[in-house]
């Protein structure tokens, strides 16, 4: 009884509360994640070997940096990058 009075105080602006609540978590997992800028990353000597331009695009993506700024010494590792994705590194 006393469950039913409280509910009839809230009115529809409980229900609409609890329906904004039910709903934000999957409001929330609907968003698309935010793509950062990296503004410094090396590609040097060794790194070509270790990590391979499609493995560093992975770990790029886990890691959400859509697009970054680039260098390397010598800038073979940069020029392949840059080559292979332009659309992600800038040189």
């Amino acid at each position: 009884m006393q469950l039913q009075k409280r509910w009839r105080r809230c009115g529809l602006a409980g229900l609409l509360w609890v329906a904004v609540f039910a709903l934000l978590p999957v409001l929330a997992a609907a968003q698309d994640r935010l793509r950062l800028f990296d503004g410094h990353i090396h590609y040097s000597v060794g790194a070509p070997k270790q990590y391979p331009p499609e493995k560093a695009i992975a770990i790029l993506d886990e890691a959400g940096i859509g697009r970054a700024l680039l260098s390397s010494t010598p800038n073979d590792g940069t020029i392949q990058l840059a080559k292979l994705f332009p659309e992600r590194f800038i040189p």
